[in-house]
């Protein structure tokens, strides 16, 4: 036997307000009101990368080709929830280092080190440069800002070494070769 509950409104845990549900509870989640607390998603958009692409200038971060995202907070209190995914490949006895720039990103770096690069994740020598290695990022941002925000994944060759994105050093073309894909994912949370 199948039941039915059906509900106006409820109450708060304090007793001070009701929550309200509207009917339906689809879409972006703002049809729900007076919830306590935040840490809705709001909107989540995503860009893929399924070309390669290679390192650029020795010792300067340069923009990965097709590999950012724009996003537009609806409230200066929200914060933006990055997750990227990379697949680097780098020549036997090279390194690639990569970091989030837009908003506040660019400070997800290690601490100075040294002559150390500062940055999110690197791939550091093997002594293969048949191998790819995956890479993820993931950093709650607090832009403070209602404008568009676009957050860009960007990669620096510290060495006279070749470096790629979705594919190895290597790359001979045979089947044992893969040819990947990345992404970045972009979520503004309700504060």
């Amino acid at each position: 036997m199948a039941s039915t509950l059906k509900i106006d409104t409820v109450t708060t845990p304090d007793g001070t307000g009701n929550i309200t549900f509207s009917r339906p509870i689809v879409g972006d989640g703002s049809n729900l009101t007076n919830l306590p607390g935040g840490g809705k998603i709001l909107q989540c958009l995503q860009t893929i990368k399924t070309d390669v692409w290679s390192m650029g200038t020795v010792g300067t971060w340069t923009d990965i080709t097709g590999l950012s995202q724009a996003i537009t907070p609806a409230s200066t209190s929200n914060k933006i929830l990055i997750i990227a995914h990379l697949n680097v490949g780098v020549g036997s006895s090279g390194e690639g280092h990569v970091r989030i720039n837009g908003g506040n990103a660019t400070t997800y770096v290690g601490d100075t080190n040294s002559n150390a690069t500062r940055c999110a994740s690197s791939r550091g020598q093997d002594g293969n440069s048949s191998t790819l290695e995956a890479m993820t990022l993931v950093y709650l941002d607090s832009p403070n800002t209602t404008s568009a925000t676009t957050y860009q994944i960007q990669m620096m060759n510290p060495t006279n070494n070749n470096g790629y994105l979705n594919r190895s050093d290597q790359a001979v073309n045979a089947s044992e070769d893969g040819v990947t894909a990345s992404s970045i994912l972009v979520q503004e949370i309700g504060a």
